[in-house]
């Protein structure tokens, strides 16, 4: 009895990990919050209000997108920009698509990734 005991409190325990590990999963969509030292000057809020001028929200338009798998779709101002694969190793991914390969780092539910030019676009889980 002892050892059946043991054995289902070792299955629960395994079913729980389990649960968390799905939890902290990269897939889902993850919306633009923030912009960092773009090279134009460009900062969060003016591209925010140049959507709400149109009626729009920017966060429709520029976001990221990761799948169970490993797949990603990057969209930028409404068009698909970059669609290809990642591999997450700490906090830090590898973005490739296209031929071309980028890093982007994992903090919590942010994802900072530098694009060409020096710049950083900030993007949260919705």
């Amino acid at each position: 009895m002892k050892k059946h005991t043991i054995l289902a409190i070792l299955l629960i325990i395994c079913l729980f990990t389990l649960v968390a590990c799905k939890d902290s999963t990269l897939s889902g969509k993850y919306v633009i919050s923030d912009i960092i030292g773009d090279p134009e000057g460009i900062t969060f809020d003016e591209m925010d209000g140049m959507y709400k001028d149109l009626g729009l929200k920017v966060t429709d338009y520029v976001y990221f997108e990761f799948t169970d798998g490993d797949s990603f779709r990057l969209v930028l101002f409404g068009e698909e920009e970059a669609f290809g694969t990642f591999v997450q190793d700490g906090n830090t991914l590898t973005l490739t698509a296209g031929g071309g390969t980028t890093t982007a780092e994992i903090s919590g539910k942010k994802i900072t990734w530098t694009y060409m030019g020096g710049g950083q676009l900030v993007f949260e889980k919705k």
